[in-house]
């Protein structure tokens, strides 16, 4: 499964939806940051240190950002860095952008920390993926091999699918156990490619009017190779569905 943390996150084409890189939208965003007292932990470009600020000015005119370290020993340690990584969250979204430090800059409290204004912004809320249900002309099968000895693996069918995980329909004698591992399993998504991760379940549920089972996974230590499978596959089944709805209105 795709983890949230505290730290700065990489560029991958798994994130590649979440980030900005219109400067008005950039702006808008900063400036939300700014009214919301928002709280960025900042990390320092090729250093081990961090520490925490406010927005205290957006000058786009200018294209810089001013920040309110929360101390002045952090304020130091700003100030003294080639470049920042702020990090933070806003109302469970994970908010971060990139800046080169240019030296100090008055505020309303005192001295802060001027920025040039960044260039892109990440706004990640991974809770959040779009799932889609496979076609029925196109349906989807995920080999699973419930113990590495087990020779023959099972084919079960996918009921949806999406960039963090995938719910299959199983018979009661599969059994699979909440939070159990289930290695290299697989999901052939047609022209899209072939993508292999192991799967954790998190919900194990009768499925509705049957006596099989749904089991709700998440991809764990899938790779970015995959993950941009998935989102072509994603993307492209959604836009098939919506086109679909469209044409029977």
């Amino acid at each position: 499964m795709l983890k949230t943390t505290p730290l700065p996150e990489e560029r991958s084409p798994a994130l590649a939806p979440y980030w900005l890189s219109a400067r008005a939208d950039i702006v808008a965003l900063l400036a939300q940051l700014q009214a919301a007292r928002f709280v960025a932990t900042c990390h320092i470009v090729g250093g081990f240190l961090h520490a925490d600020a406010r927005i205290a000015a957006v000058m786009a005119d200018v294209d810089a950002l001013v920040l309110d370290a929360a101390s002045e020993f952090e304020h130091d340690i700003l100030l003294a860095a080639p470049a920042i990584t702020a990090v933070g969250f806003l109302d469970g979204v994970k908010i971060q952008f990139s800046g080169a430090v240019r030296g100090r800059a008055d505020t309303a409290a005192g001295v802060g920390v001027r920025l040039t204004l960044p260039t892109e912004a990440l706004r990640l809320q991974r809770r959040v993926h779009q799932r889609v249900k496979p076609p029925r002309s196109r349906p989807l099968e995920c080999v699973v091999r419930r113990d590495a000895n087990v020779p023959l693996p099972q084919r079960l069918p996918v009921l949806d699918i999406s960039v963090g995980g995938v719910a299959l329909l199983g018979q009661a004698r599969e059994g699979f156990n909440v939070e159990q591992r289930l290695a290299d399993c697989r999901v052939d998504l047609g022209m899209d490619g072939l993508i292999t991760s192991d799967l954790l379940v998190r919900h194990a549920d009768r499925a509705d009017g049957t006596g099989r089972w749904r089991y709700g996974c998440t991809f764990a230590g899938i790779d970015d190779t995959a993950l941009e499978i998935l989102c072509t596959y994603v993307e492209r089944t959604a836009q098939r569905q919506r086109a679909a709805r469209v044409d029977e209105g």
